[in-house]
């Protein structure tokens, strides 16, 4: 029923295909949890509903709400076709969106679900990172300075997006500066950007050791919410020592704003007000865990110690308690 993708209906046909992608085995993972048959009869490592049907789409791009949206669809069709109810697991996950449950995916999954056709997201793996800032700005207290810190061994050396949200009818600017902390100077700057205006500045900063950072700032009012919002890119992949930072500027009086960073989190280098530091209260991503309409799943602490298949003792990188939730496991701010 769709004009594009690969529908396998019979065993001969899966076998045949194999695979969607030979580097990812995310999606059989967690159908195998859910639904899984155990392999043999009698098996004990099968899963939860081990006796139900599967349906597994594999959306292209994975972060398409279009794909996303359309994926929901073919399952809750297939199930009214065999007069089943079904529930769609997405165990994926994204920073980049309102985290208020009124983007134009929540909003699909508030009008698909209900008796019968329920959907169920992960809450996410982040619950240990410093990937979000919220502030309040005052008459005079009006800027905000945060540091973009990669996952690489140079600690800043990366790409990655930092995506903010305002209030209604409010505005903030906002401005991308390459610093070097050796100096605690300023090497390139972009200019301030206004979020309430419809724009995308797209510009190169340099270092003066003439590495060039490629950065753009896409600004404008979200017609799903109303809300003021600029998408930061930066691309600090070419940097080739360990203290020249992508710095975030942003300037407001009398509003907020909440700020979410993927491919990175926020650091404040040691420096004091206005710089902030990120903070992991509001890890739980888009897609899996902000609707008002999808069942959100973290992680608890079954134990700390396991022996694994190959008999090898195996320790839970960060202790909690049996029973408490896992420390990576995403929280807030649903």
């Amino acid at each position: 029923g769709y004009a594009y993708g690969t529908e396998l209906t019979t065993q001969a046909a899966m076998l045949n295909a194999q695979t969607d992608q030979t580097m990812v085995d995310h999606g059989s993972h967690t159908t195998g949890t859910a639904a899984g048959a155990g392999g043999y009869p009698g098996s004990p490592y099968r899963g939860v509903a081990y006796q139900s049907d599967i349906v597994m789409v594999a959306p292209n791009p994975a972060g398409s709400n279009t794909n996303l949206i359309d994926a929901i669809q073919y399952i809750q069709d297939y199930a009214a076709s065999v007069n089943k109810p079904c529930v769609i697991n997405m165990s994926i996950g994204t920073h980049m969106g309102p985290h208020d449950g009124k983007s134009i995916f929540d909003q699909f999954c508030d009008y698909t679900t209900g008796p019968g056709k329920l959907l169920v997201g992960s809450a996410g793996n982040e619950g240990m990172d410093r990937l979000h800032i919220g502030r309040n700005f005052s008459l005079t207290d009006t800027t905000l300075g945060t540091f973009m810190v990669f996952q690489s061994s140079y600690g800043n050396n990366g790409d990655g997006f930092a995506d903010i949200w305002g209030n209604q009818n409010e505005n903030f600017l906002v401005r991308i500066s390459l610093i070097n902390a050796n100096t605690l100077t300023v090497e390139d700057v972009t200019s301030f950007v206004p979020a309430n205006t419809s724009s995308v500045m797209l510009d190169t900063l340099v270092g003066t050791n003439s590495i060039k950072v490629p950065v753009s700032i896409a600004t404008g009012i979200e017609p799903f919410n109303n809300k003021p919002h600029v998408l930061v890119e930066a691309y600090n992949s070419a940097q080739t020592n360990g203290y020249r930072f992508i710095m975030i500027t942003v300037i407001g009086q009398n509003t907020a704003i909440n700020m979410w960073t993927e491919g990175a989190t926020f650091h404040n280098l040691g420096l004091g007000a206005p710089f902030l530091m990120g903070n992991s209260t509001h890890t739980v991503g888009e897609i899996g865990g902000t609707g008002n309409s999808i069942i959100t799943v973290g992680a608890y602490t079954s134990t700390n110690t396991w022996t694994a298949l190959n008999n090898n003792v195996k320790n839970a990188p960060a202790f909690a308690a049996i029973g408490a939730i896992a420390p990576f496991s995403s929280f807030g701010p649903t």
